[in-house]
C-alpha cells in the first residue's frame, strides 16, 4: 500500500486517489485532525506537490492518519509483521510539549496499541522543548491490555523535534502472539533471551529515524495474546500538555489551548494561560504549530 496524496499521471499511489480532495482517499484510509485539517495540501509535499497536514494548538489534539478505518481491509486480516514508511514535517517554531508526542503504530483504539510515544515528565514543569523528550516503544500490555500499557524503556532515546524539515521516519512492528507470564512491568530486555524466558514473548518493535536506528527490540511482550488482525495502521498521533509536571506529576492541570490562539478555560482540570503561554522552550506549552505527512508506504509478510 503506497499513499502519496497525489493524482493522476503524477501519483503512485496504490490504491489510486480517485480525486485530490478531501473525499478522494481510497476506501479503508482516513485521517483525525482536530483543527484545520487539508488531506491534499501543496504548502508542503515531500515530493510531488500535495501532502497532508493539520495545525497542532492545545492539550488532546491529534494529527495522524489511518489505514484500515473500518476495521475489514483484507491486507490486514492476515499478517505477521508489518512495515511502515513516511515522511514527516513540523513548522519551524514547533516544540515537544509536556507530556505526549505519538509517532504512530498499529493500534486498537486511537493511541492504543503497539507504536511509539515520545514522553517528558521533567523540570521547569512548564515544559515545551525542542529537544529531551524520550522516545519509546510501547505495547498494549496483557493478559490486562491498556492504552500504551507497557513501556519498553531500556531502548529510550532522547528526540529533537524536526523542527523546519523533512525528515524520514520507519518503524516495523511484529506483534507478539504468546507470551511466557508473569507480565512485567517493566519488561524485561529480551533481545538476547528466549521468548520462553520469565516475561518475553515472540514479538519485535523496531524504530528509524532517517536511516538511523533508534530502537530495536525482539523476542518482547508487546501484546501478549491480544489479536492486531484488522486493527488500525497509525501514522503520527496525539500531543498533550500538562503544566503541571505531567501526567506523572501531581495537579495535573492541562494547556487545552497553546500560546495566543488558545485560551484555557476556568475548569479545575485545565491551567491558567500564564501557565499555558509561552514562547521560548521551557516557558510554556508549544506556540501553535502544523505537522504535515508524505510518502506513506505499508508493506507486510
Amino acid at each position: 500500500m503506497q499513499q502519496d496524496f497525489e493524482c493522476g499521471s503524477n501519483s503512485h499511489a496504490v490504491p489510486s486517489n480517485s480525486t485530490c480532495t478531501g473525499s478522494g482517499l481510497p476506501p479503508n484510509q482516513g485521517y483525525d485532525a482536530s483543527t484545520n485539517p487539508t488531506v491534499f495540501e501543496s504548502v508542503h509535499a515531500h515530493s510531488g506537490v500535495n501532502g497532508w497536514g493539520s495545525l497542532l494548538s492545545g492539550d488532546g489534539q491529534q494529527s495522524d492518519w489511518y489505514f484500515n478505518t473500518l476495521g475489514n481491509d483484507p491486507n490486514l486480516a492476515s499478517y505477521t509483521s508489518l512495515y511502515v514508511s513516511y515522511w514527516d514535517w513540523t513548522d519551524s517554531n514547533a516544540m515537544l510539549a509536556n507530556s505526549d508526542y505519538f509517532e504512530g503504530g498499529i493500534n486498537i483504539s486511537n493511541a492504543c496499541g503497539d507504536g511509539f510515544d515520545n514522553e517528558f515528565y521533567g523540570n521547569p514543569a512548564l515544559a515545551s522543548m525542542t529537544s529531551g523528550g524520550t522516545m519509546i516503544a510501547a505495547g498494549t500490555g496483557d493478559p490486562t491490555p491498556g492504552c500504551v500499557g507497557v513501556l519498553f524503556g531500556n531502548q529510550a532515546f532522547t528526540i529533537t523535534i524536526n523542527a523546519g524539515r523533512w525528515e524520514q521516519h520507519e518503524f516495523q512492528i511484529t506483534p507478539s502472539t504468546v507470551y511466557t507470564a508473569p507480565v512485567m512491568f517493566p519488561p524485561p530486555n529480551c533481545n538476547n533471551l528466549s521468548p520462553s524466558a520469565t516475561g518475553c514473548g515472540n514479538g519485535a518493535i523496531a524504530l528509524w529515524f532517517d536511516g538511523q536506528t533508534k530502537i530495536n527490540i525482539q523476542n518482547g511482550n508487546l501484546n501478549g495474546s491480544v489479536s492486531m488482525l484488522n486493527k488500525v495502521v497509525l501514522v503520527g498521533g496525539i500531543i498533550t500538555s500538562f503544566a503541571t509536571g505531567g501526567d506523572q506529576g501531581t495537579g495535573g492541570l492541562r494547556c487545552p489551548g497553546f500560546g495566543t490562539n488558545g485560551t484555557p478555560t476556568t475548569s479545575s482540570t485545565n491551567a491558567s494561560p500564564s501557565q499555558c503561554n509561552g514562547t521560548q522552550p521551557g516557558t510554556g506549552a508549544p506556540q501553535p504549530f502544523h505537522r504535515y505527512f508524505d510518502d506513506i508506504i505499508i508493506l507486510k509478510r
